[in-house]
């Protein structure tokens, strides 16, 4: 629904994924919602608030602070996040936010494992040409442990970057500085640089690219442990015709896990085998790196059916060989919309 203030969207999708050659349970159920509401308050003054969730059993390594492992179960996240924009000039807009971005665990081995994020931020950006904005942000972060307070961290974000538009085709933003983040129970600070880069380019009128990168804390699941992760993902999505396209996804991690004891940092093996489920105590230096690639193809029959076959392929590779693993899948799908 839009009218000359107001826009909202709503999208509910629900499915099942079916493995014809997968010991155990063969069902893997997903549903997905996602909601954007924007009120434009005044001239000046515009509220956005914006929700996704997503119930899912695999991990996606798109998203940040999601399981690695296959072996953890079902499990719900989501995001919560609502922006107050002001234009206090004609070149100066102040944005106020928050956000609560939770994970839940359907298993109830892996529920010490869930958490909320709750987010606080301002920023002040500076019109600068039409084609560039400048902005400097401060941020603070808490996550709490539901079941296990030994886990709960803060955050102290303090960024400056901009958007850049070179034309209707070429976007891109940047936020870079550095965090702080110390544990509620003890175990000292730590600081780290920090990196948000993304940008989308229509190369031809049928291609597109989408390019993100970032760095700096992510979730490391275990008490007084931190985990420094680098990470990108590039998608390419190629129109062959009104009704055939193509979209490939590509992420790669690269996940350091450090332990803190009495306010210094050693790096420790944190990280729970994607195979049997044990937690290493090796006190060497733990690193992880992940390749997960997708390519899809999506034919559309008409206006409520689709069809669609993909082959993914992940790869970790780590320290600890207990860790390592391949997997490979392929799916045949179909999908209805309302």
């Amino acid at each position: 629904m839009a009218n000359r203030r107001t826009l909202f969207t709503f999208d509910l999708g629900a499915g099942v994924d079916y493995y014809w050659n997968r010991p155990g349970k063969k069902e893997d159920y997903t549903g997905t919602l996602s909601m954007v509401y924007l009120r434009k308050l005044t001239g000046r003054a515009q509220f956005t608030f914006s929700a996704d969730a997503s119930y899912q059993s695999q991990p996606d390594f798109s998203q940040l602070n999601q399981p690695t492992n296959a072996n953890v179960g079902s499990y719900l996240s989501s995001n919560l996040k609502a922006d107050l924009s002001y234009r206090l000039t004609p070149r100066f807009t102040s944005v106020t936010s928050v956000s609560y971005n939770t994970l839940w665990y359907q298993e109830q081995a892996q529920n010490a494992d869930n958490y909320g994020t709750t987010t606080f931020g301002t920023e002040l950006r500076y019109l600068f040409s039409p084609r560039l904005t400048l902005s400097g942000e401060m941020r603070y972060s808490s996550d709490s442990h539901t079941n296990d307070s030994a886990l709960d961290t803060r955050s102290y974000y303090l960024l400056v970057g901009g958007d850049f538009s070179l034309s209707r085709r070429f976007i891109a933003t940047l936020r870079f500085g550095e965090v702080v983040q110390d544990f509620t129970e003890g175990g000292g600070n730590s600081s780290s640089p920090y990196l948000e880069l993304s940008l989308n380019y229509r190369v031809l009128p049928q291609t597109s690219l989408a390019w993100n990168a970032r760095y700096g804390y992510e979730e490391a699941g275990v008490a007084n442990s931190r985990n420094l992760v680098a990470r990108t993902g590039l998608q390419v999505t190629q129109i062959f015709t009104p009704r055939l396209q193509a979209v490939l996804n590509v992420n790669y991690l690269h996940s350091d896990f450090q332990t803190v004891l009495n306010g210094a940092t050693t790096t420790s093996t944190t990280a729970v085998s994607p195979e049997t489920g044990v937690v290493p105590t090796s006190n060497s230096d733990f690193i992880q790196d992940t390749i997960d690639a997708s390519l899809g193809f999506y034919y559309t029959l008409d206006r409520h059916w689709s069809l669609n076959l993909t082959y993914s392929y992940t790869m970790v590779v780590g320290d600890d060989a207990a860790l390592n693993y391949t997997r490979q899948r392929i799916f045949l799908g179909a999908a209805y919309q309302f």
